[in-house]
């Protein structure tokens, strides 16, 4: 069930930008299957653990993207953002 939900985000999780954002999504659906019953989560404390970790990866990937947005809009030359060239 979970390879079916991931497959469709791999070209996502290939990218530079978002070297570890497989471990972020991974975490998110761990949260989610909880609330479902379903998953490794089997308590409350361990989902507000995974939140917490949650939150952490999420303010190291918003640095990163900030980060990638002020050399975008400091370069001089334009920057490729997908990966096929016309």
């Amino acid at each position: 069930m979970v390879i079916n939900h991931t497959k469709h985000f791999d070209f996502y999780f290939q990218q530079d930008l978002f070297p570890n954002n497989w471990f972020n999504f991974s975490m998110a659906f761990s949260m989610y299957l909880f609330t479902r019953g379903e998953g490794p989560l089997k308590t409350t404390q361990e989902l507000f653990v995974q939140a917490e970790y949650f939150a952490e990866e999420g303010k190291k990937l918003y640095k990163t993207v900030r980060d990638f947005a002020s050399k975008v809009l400091d370069a001089t030359h334009p920057v490729v953002m997908c990966g096929s060239k016309k």
